[in-house]
C-alpha cells in the first residue's frame, strides 16, 4: 500500500518501531484533483471497505450464496479478464462492478482511429498486454490471466511484512521469479519492475549479502523474461515490436512524509530524488511501468505527486509526449482502468491483493490480470 502501515493476513502492522508519525506533509501539487480523489474516496470507503464486507466473509457458505452480486452487465463481458470471473460473490463482486463498468465507458469513448483501448478490432495489428501487480507471493492464487502477447507485473512479488528474515524474503521471491518463468511459457515476452515489499531487489539500501542472490536469480530467468529499472538505467528504454517500454520502480518515502520507516521501504526516494529520477522519463513511450500511481489519477487516492507533475508537462508539451499507458500498482484498492483527462494517458492498476484477499476468504481463487491493446506503429 502506498500510505499507513501494511499488515499481513493476521493483522500484524509491518512497521518498526518508532515515534507516532508526524501529520503527514501536503505536497503542494495537483491540487486540480482533489475533488475527484475525495469522490473516489467516498466510493473505496462504501465498497470495499465497509464492514458488511467484512462480517460477510466469515459466515458458513449457506449463507454467502444469499450475498451473491448481481450479474456483471453483457456489455462488459466481451472482455477478457471478466470472462474469466468464476463466482459472484459480493466481496469481490464489487471490484469486478466497478471494473466492468469502466470498461464500457472506456469501449463507449474508443475512436475508431484510436491507437490504444481495453480492446482494438480483431483486424488491427495490436499487441495484446496482461497486466498484474501486487501479487505479495500469492501469485498461486491468480489464475484468471487471460491470454496475450505480452505479461506485465509492476512490482510487489513478495509480501515482507518483516515476519521473515532475509532467507525467508529470497525464498519468496525464488518463488515468484519461477511462478513468472513458468508463465512466460505462454507470453512472447514478460516484462516486470520491483515495488517497495521487493528490498531484495534495492542494491542502494541494502547489503550485497542480501541484493546480490536476488540478482543471479534474475539472471536466469528464460529470454523472454526482462526486468527493468531505470532508476539503476535511466536510459534502459526496451522494444517489443516497435512499441517502447520503460520501467521504475521509485515511490514515495515514507520516512520522510510520515516520519516512520517501514519494512517494504524498497525504492523509497525522498521528492527531490523523485523529482530527478521523474525527469528522466522519455518522451513518446508507449508505456510507462511506475510501481507507484501518479497523485490525484482517476484510478487512486494516493500516488506520487512529482510523478504528476512530470506527466503533466509532458502531456502540455503536445498530443502524444505523455506515455499512451500508464501501469502501476500499489494503491490495492483502486484497481481498474481509466484514462487520464489531463495527459490522454490510458492508467491501468493491475494490484492484485485486495481481490485475492476477498477471495480467499470465501474460499475461491482467481483474481484478475487486467489486459490492454496497443497498436502496431504503421
Amino acid at each position: 500500500m502506498s500510505t499507513g502501515a501494511n499488515t499481513d493476513a493476521a493483522g500484524k502492522s509491518e512497521i518498526e518501531a518508532a515515534p507516532p508519525p508526524p501529520p503527514p506533509l501536503l505536497d503542494d501539487v495537483t491540487r486540480m484533483g482533489m475533488a475527484v480523489m475525495a469522490d473516489l474516496a467516498a466510493v473505496v470507503r462504501g465498497s470495499e471497505g465497509d464492514d458488511s464486507v467484512e462480517s460477510s466473509s466469515r459466515r458458513p457458505p449457506s449463507q454467502k450464496k444469499a450475498l451473491d452480486a448481481t450479474p456483471l452487465p453483457d456489455a462488459a463481458m466481451v472482455y477478457p479478464p471478466l470472462a474469466g470471473v468464476k463466482h459472484s460473490y459480493a466481496s469481490s463482486m464489487r471490484m469486478y462492478h466497478r471494473l466492468a463498468r469502466q470498461v464500457v465507458a472506456l469501449q463507449q469513448t474508443q475512436r475508431p482511429d484510436s491507437m490504444v483501448g481495453v480492446m482494438l478490432p480483431e483486424s488491427q495489428p495490436r499487441v495484446r498486454f496482461v497486466h498484474v501487480s501486487d501479487t505479495h507471493h500469492h501469485h498461486r492464487d491468480v489464475t484468471n490471466v487471460p491470454d496475450g502477447d505480452v505479461l506485465i507485473h509492476t512490482g510487489d512479488l513478495v509480501g515482507n511484512y518483516g515476519k521473515g528474515d532475509d532467507r525467508a524474503m529470497l525464498k519468496q521471491l525464488k518463488h515468484s521469479l519461477g511462478w513468472l518463468a513458468k508463465t512466460a511459457e505462454r507470453f512472447d515476452h514478460v516484462f516486470f519492475i520491483a515495488g517497495n515489499h521487493d528490498t531484495m531487489l534495492d542494491r542502494r539500501q541494502y547489503p550485497e549479502s542480501f541484493t546480490a542472490p536476488a540478482y543471479q536469480m534474475i539472471g536466469q530467468l528464460p529470454s523472454n523474461v526482462t526486468y527493468l529499472d531505470a532508476e539503476a538505467n535511466p536510459g534502459q528504454i526496451v522494444k517489443y515490436r516497435g512499441l517502447s517500454l520503460y520501467g521504475c520502480p521509485v515511490v514515495v518515502s515514507r520516512l520522510e512524509t510520515q516520519g516512520s520507516r517501514y519494512y517494504s521501504n524498497a525504492f523509497e526516494r525522498t521528492r527531490a530524488e523523485r523529482r530527478r529520477i521523474f525527469e528522466q522519463i522519455p518522451d513518446h513511450l508507449d508505456l510507462l511501468l511506475t510501481h507507484t500511481p501518479p497523485l490525484g489519477s482517476g484510478t487512486n487516492v494516493h500516488g506520487c505527486g512529482e510523478l504528476a507533475r512530470h506527466l503533466h508537462r509532458m502531456a502540455k508539451r503536445g498530443e502524444g509526449v505523455a506515455p499512451k499507458v500508464h501501469c502501476f500498482g500499489h494503491e490495492h484498492s483502486t484497481f481498474g482502468l481509466v484514462q487520464n483527462e489531463l495527459t490522454g494517458t490510458l492508467e491501468v492498476n493491475a494490484a492484485q491483493e485486495d481481490l485475492i484477499r476477498y477471495e480467499r476468504k470465501i474460499g475461491v481463487r482467481g483474481a484478475c490480470a487486467l489486459t490492454f491493446d496497443v497498436a502496431l506503429p504503421i
